[in-house]
């Protein structure tokens, strides 16, 4: 079976510890989502815009990640 690929929801400091477990995995990551592209850590994930972005993407195609808090 083909491992799904991830967006992750926000990029707080939880996305550190989610980004190294998803890296671990090999899991691909597609980018991720915020209210505003704020850069904080991670340049290495493409920002994708907000929320909205999500509904663009099959519900079998990806998991979701949170990277918040």
């Amino acid at each position: 079976m083909k491992k799904k690929s991830v967006i992750i929801i926000g990029m707080g400091g939880h996305a550190k510890v989610v980004i190294d477990i998803i890296k671990q995995n090999f899991i691909n990551v597609i980018g991720y989502v915020e209210n505003k592209n704020t850069k904080f850590f991670n340049n290495d994930y493409k920002f994708l815009g907000n929320d909205k972005k999500i509904l663009e993407y099959g519900s079998n195609k990806i998991f979701l990640v949170n990277g918040l808090g």
